[in-house]
């Protein structure tokens, strides 16, 4: 087994696939890029859509408590 620098993950041997393209060239793709998913960008993109939503709430407030 390799270790993976990136991810920390150890890859098995059998879970790494080589794929020619058209021109020849070796693609290589392993099974956990192909169950990637973003989950801090994710987390991170609903926390700052809930921050937008308090700052423009705190400021519609504001603007009905002056009249």
């Amino acid at each position: 087994m390799t270790q993976n620098k990136i991810a920390g993950t150890k890859i098995k041997p059998e879970d790494h696939v080589a794929s020619y393209d058209e021109k020849g060239f070796v693609i290589h793709k392993t099974i956990t890029d192909e169950d990637f998913k973003p989950k801090g960008a994710i987390a991170f993109f609903v926390v700052l859509l809930l921050l937008c939503a308090a700052i423009w709430y705190s400021i519609y407030y504001i603007q009905l408590t002056r009249q």
